[in-house]
């Protein structure tokens, strides 16, 4: 967890509100709160880092919806979903909607409760280093050749410099050329960890995580005790 991050909260219920985050500030965890769904997202914006504390019932916007709206944006947050009623339908969409968790208000056990949001953090971390990784390998991509990019294909997929010749109607001797060139310009000290990054570039770029800015279960209107 770094300093950076905030612990961004959104409930109306605004004695509930204001406990979470004196909570907060007794584990020295920065957080900012929002009466609505609306003025959190006037207020949000995407490259900010930490994560999002949601009740699930708001006026107008519900957490849900809330929660659908920041995934079409691509905007991932690591997102608990807070609530007084136990209810399971609303559990299972926030989940598919990408929570990672959902608690149950009043917060009885606040221990478990800082817990989560410290591994909510560790999580966010994680994410954003993964998507300052792949950025720039997106950005050291840019600068290949086509013959350069055509051979670093091939040879995630484990062919001989000969395969690749043969397969790009090239000398061997020119193959190895590419080869050279590639990993200064890619940053990898070996094979094996160019073939690690562009795995992982590619995995990032089916699942949308490119963008900079980076993840619950029931409403609520009680107090934390």
């Amino acid at each position: 967890m770094t300093d950076s991050q905030t612990v961004f909260i959104v409930d109306d219920n605004r004695r509930f509100l204001h406990s979470v985050q004196e909570l907060l500030k007794s584990h020295r965890l920065l957080s900012k709160g929002f009466g609505s769904a609306e003025a959190f997202l006037d207020d949000f914006q995407p490259e900010q880092r930490g994560c999002l504390l949601l009740d699930v019932r708001l006026p107008k916007m519900s957490g849900l919806d809330l929660l659908e709206h920041l995934r079409h944006q691509g905007w991932m947050i690591p997102t608990i979903m807070m609530t007084s009623y136990g209810n399971i339908p609303k559990a299972v969409r926030a989940i598919r909607l990408g929570a990672i968790d959902f608690v149950e208000k009043p917060l009885s056990r606040k221990v478990d409760f800082i817990s989560l949001i410290r591994e909510a953090m560790d999580l966010e971390s994680t994410a954003h280093r993964v998507r300052r990784d792949v950025a720039e390998t997106s950005r050291r991509l840019e600068t290949l050749f086509p013959r350069e990019r055509e051979t670093l294909d091939l040879l995630v997929e484990s062919l001989s410099s000969r395969e690749i010749a043969d397969e790009l109607g090239l000398s061997v001797r020119t193959v190895e050329h590419y080869r050279l060139g590639l990993m200064p310009k890619m940053n990898a000290r070996s094979v094996g960890e160019l073939v690690h990054m562009m795995v992982q570039h590619s995995v990032a770029t089916q699942l949308n995580v490119l963008p900079e800015r980076t993840t619950r279960r029931s409403p609520a209107e009680s107090d934390p005790d």
